[in-house]
């Protein structure tokens, strides 16, 4: 009797498990609203300084990002005196994303050189710097505040 219940037991946790593998693991790809994410990062964190807009050719000056790998965008930067800035991107395909997170990481260690010999303090701030890219979404948020930042780009 002890022996049919065992494999009554060991057969329903194998068809379990076959079911599970059967499952489309595929997650469902995260639509982020630029302008939402944007002014959430803008709003919910506090700055030292005043960012103000990045628009037209100052966003490709800035980023080296070609208007036309970005479907939409949304950029803060500071006046200089921080290092603090925000930027959402919506780029055209996940391959482009990628390539827009690399030039957004290379920004960062340009400004580490760049602030490290007028305000060096700014460094720590771009050491821990959030850099982050799901599917078509790329956004660089530098703060005070980045664990707070991490928590609204991920939805927490």
């Amino acid at each position: 009797m002890m022996m049919k219940k065992t494999i009554a037991a060991m057969m329903v946790c194998l068809t379990l498990f076959a079911m599970t593998g059967c499952s489309d693991d595929k997650k469902e790809d995260r639509v982020i609203d630029v302008h939402t994410m944007a002014q959430s990062l803008l709003n919910d964190i506090t700055y030292e300084d005043q960012l103000t807009p990045v628009e037209g050719n100052m966003f490709q000056m800035i980023y080296g990002i070609s208007e036309e790998d970005v479907t939409e965008y949304e950029a803060y930067v500071s006046t200089g005196a921080t290092a603090e800035e925000i930027t959402v991107i919506k780029a055209k395909d996940e391959a482009t994303a990628e390539a827009i997170e690399e030039k957004l990481s290379d920004r960062v260690e340009a400004q580490k050189s760049s602030f490290a010999s007028y305000i060096p303090k700014e460094v720590e701030k771009l050491d821990e710097a959030v850099v982050y890219q799901e599917g078509v979404y790329v956004i660089l948020s530098i703060s005070n505040e980045d664990e707070k930042a991490e928590n609204i780009i991920e939805g927490k």
